[in-house]
This record gives C-alpha cells, structure tokens and sequence, in this order.
C-alpha cells in the first residue's frame, strides 16, 4: 500500500483529507501575520529551556537529594514517551501526545500552504498499532530555497503554536483549580503513625481535622498551637471529617524524640488552604507549575494529585480531578515540545531557523559553508549542555 510505509517501530498512514485539511487552514489570512508572532516566540523558548537546562544542572551540582530524587525516578525519565517514562501516565500521557505531535505537525504544515510552499504528505503515526501522533512532510528542497522570512515562518510554526496550546492549557488548569476548596474547614491528614495510633481506633489519612478537644483547628497553626500547650500522654478527642460524616477520635499525645518533654500529636498534618493558594497563579515562578503530580514528593504541593485529591471538592465534581490532570499534561508535554525543539540545535526547528537566519543575515559574506560551521558549533554547545543535565546526577553520586 503507497499510503502507508513502514518505519519500524512506526507506522505513517499518509491521508489525502490531511493534506484536503492543510490546504483548507492554510487559507486562512490571518496566519501570515500570526507567522511573525511564532517567529519571535521560538527565541523565548529557546531562551526558557536554556534556562531551564542550566538551571538543572547548577541544582543537580550544588544539592545532592536532587540528585538522589533524579536517580531514583531513572534515565528514562528524561523522556516525553508515555509507558516508558515512569512519571508520565499512560492515558493523561497518550492524550497529550497526540495533541502535541498533531497541533506541532499540522501548524507546520498549515504555515507552509498559506505560504506557498509545498507539502508533500500528510497523515497520522502509530507505534505499531498504537496511535500517537502526526506528521507533515514539507518539500525540503523548496524550503530551504525560500526566503528567510517564509521558511522561519514555516519553521516556528510547531513550537510557537506549541507554547501557544501549552499556556492556554496552563490558564484552562489553573482554571480548574480555581474551583476547588477543602471540604471542611481544618488541617488535612496526610499520613498516621500506627505505631502509635492503631487502625481501630479509625483517624486515617484523608481525613481533616476540625477540632481538637473541641478547640477549632481551622488552620496548621492553630493545630501547632494546642500541641505547644499540651504534655506528652495527654489524652485529646479529635473531631474530623472522615469520608461524608465527621467523627470523633481519642488520641494519646506521645513524646517528642528530640525533646521528651514535647508533646506530639503522631499524624502528618498538611495545611489545605496552604497548597491550593500555592498552586494558583500569585507569582510568576512556572516552575511550580512543572511539578509532575506522579512524583511522590512533589504531590504535597499539587491539589489534584492522587494524594491530595481527597481533601477537596468542586463544583465540577469529579471532572474537575480528570479535567485538571488532563489539562496539566497537555500543558507539560507541549512546553516541554515547544522548548526542545525551539533550541538552535540541528535539525531541531530551532536550528534550522538559526542556520536559515545565518545565511539572511549574512547577504552573501558569511556563505553557507561558514553558516553551517557556526550552527553545527552551536548544535554541540546545546547537545552537551543536555548531556551534562542528563548525566551529572550519576556522576556526582
């Protein structure tokens, strides 16, 4: 079959109605103007991953547990592959690839046909049987014969409208979140020490303490408060919300292990209101918002994480929980796509722009042979950079 070719492991199924599509979204007039905006969003990118990246690799030399937590989650990790990068959940994860690879593909190809330039084929890529995303085959030989100002154009098209779907899905998250508050008012409990709090006794995690020997405890000051006040053995009556009731509960307070005469109360208390104003959008830090909520320690600080998800409710229900993850995954896996190949790394788009870029730039003096120098010197900066990243948490141990 001429519509289909296999590249193993994949499988491209060329489509005529892709290519029917392509030509009909690429009429469109407001997508040349919207072609200059992409343009100056691929050097933001760029400059947010190189960010990033240096970032990281400061962080992974200067704070070990950091290192301890990137070899624990292993190599793969460092992959946007669902199924195979242990963080990134396999329907949340598929989903946001395929809306990744189809929005980069398509916008590439959308670009190219109201420019003029050639595509030739278009369709859908599957892993075996699986499908996971698109491809658009533009002619190469046309694109590196138009001029600068056409091909980078063409070129941003992926990772600008990349960066585009990624903080409309941001805003749609943070959205979502929006919509959450703690089902009571009081300090959640993460985590109960059965050592010293039997399981029948019923206290478990999941539930939020309202009252302590009936003094409200409507923050994790206030809980910190009435412990300051209280002597080891003494013996308090918790009221909390477990499940849809509340109920009732006599604790003994143990004694501190650096200060005997400290009281303790043996739970694990967390401050709900706390997380969810972290979460929303009070600061420009986006690196909050990278928090992969599959990693254990970062789903302390993610309201609608499997942890957390528990001690809060919405109007939407429980489609605010599947809405919010599947909002935060399309977020992830876009700007994650978006500053990847936004870097001057060859053939990245981000390089391809840059050698393209060279070459305008130079009208003639610089050529392409001093052009393509300068970008395969630039690829290597980048590319070592991402090794150093990748590798410095298993050299440094």
């Amino acid at each position: 079959m001429k519509n289909v070719e296999v590249q193993l492991p994949f499988i491209l199924l060329k489509t005529e109605r892709g290519m029917t599509l392509l030509d009909r979204l690429g009429h469109s007039r407001f997508l040349r103007p919207l072609g200059w905006v992409l343009v100056y969003v691929v050097p933001f990118a760029a400059a947010v991953s190189l960010y990033l990246v240096i970032n990281s690799i400061i962080a992974y030399i200067t704070r070990p547990e950091i290192r301890v937590i990137s070899r624990s989650l292993g190599f793969l990790s460092n992959l946007l592959i669902p199924g195979l990068n242990p963080v990134i959940p396999l329907f949340y994860g598929w989903i946001a690839l395929i809306v990744a690879t189809v929005v980069h593909e398509g916008a590439h190809g959308v670009l190219a046909r109201s420019l003029g330039l050639p595509v030739k084929s278009a369709g859908l890529i599957f892993l075996i049987v699986l499908w996971i995303g698109a491809f658009v085959e533009i002619d190469e030989e046309q694109l590196k014969a138009a001029k600068f100002k056409d091909s980078a154009r063409a070129l941003a098209g992926g990772p600008g409208v990349n960066t585009m779907v990624a903080f409309a899905s941001l805003a749609l998250l943070l959205f979502t979140v929006g919509t959450l508050a703690p089902r009571a008012n009081g300090v959640g409990v993460l985590a109960v020490d059965e050592r010293h709090i039997a399981p029948q006794v019923g206290l478990s995690a999941g539930d939020i303490i309202v009252k302590m020997n009936n003094t409200s405890t409507t923050s994790l000051g206030d809980l910190i408060d009435f412990i300051d006040r209280s002597k080891p053995n003494d013996t308090v009556v918790i009221e909390a919300l477990h499940g849809s009731a509340y109920r009732k509960y006599v604790i003994q307070l143990i004694p501190s292990e650096d200060n005997r005469s400290q009281a303790l109360l043996p739970i694990q208390p967390i401050s709900l209101q706390a997380v969810l104003e972290g979460y929303r959008l009070t600061d420009i830090n986006i690196l909050k918002y990278l928090l992969v909520p599959t990693i254990p320690r970062a789903q302390f600080f993610v309201p609608y994480s499997d942890l957390m998800k528990v001690f809060y409710e919405s109007p939407l229900g429980e489609a605010a929980y599947v809405l919010s993850n599947l909002f935060f995954w399309i977020w992830f896996m876009n700007f994650n796509l978006a500053i990847t190949n936004a870097l001057p790394l060859y053939p990245f788009d981000g390089g391809r722009i840059f050698l393209a870029g060279l070459e305008a730039a130079g009208k003639g003096r610089i050529g392409h042979r001093r052009a393509w120098i300068t970008t395969v010197a630039m690829s290597v900066v980048m590319i070592s950079l991402i090794i150093s990243m990748i590798a410095i948490p298993y050299i440094l141990t």
